[in-house]
């Protein structure tokens, strides 16, 4: 797991970019409890101050479905995510895996914590 240090003070908000054929619904979660679900392609999140984030881990999940009778395999392959946080006008990009768990359906995740410097 990764962790990022974000000055004290700032304010800290979530960009999401994803691009796909499948249905996408993604959650956002803080120590296992999800604090924000998006059906969005494309969204910002205002995450708070960094005092109300130092020393929690970040989840954020992107399920897709694959419609019926669709191949999984080249939607997989070309579907791409982007989660960047962005504070005091800083964009840190966290490193996004895919993974298979049925033949319509997949997921992408990202796993970070983050202190307070």
């Amino acid at each position: 797991m990764k962790t990022i240090s974000i000055p004290e003070g700032a304010q800290v908000k979530l960009q999401a970019v994803i691009s796909s054929d499948a249905i996408v619904a993604t959650n956002i979660s803080f120590n296992d409890v999800i604090v924000r679900q998006s059906k969005l392609y494309k969204f910002s999140i205002d995450l708070g101050d960094i005092s109300a984030l130092d020393n929690k881990e970040m989840s954020i999940v992107s399920s897709f479905f694959v419609p019926a009778g669709s191949n999984i395999t080249p939607i997989f392959n070309t579907t791409q995510v982007a989660y960047t946080l962005i504070y005091n006008d800083q964009r840190f990009e966290m490193t996004v895996e895919k993974q298979k768990i049925t033949p319509s359906f997949f997921i992408a995740y990202a796993y970070i914590k983050i202190v307070k410097s």
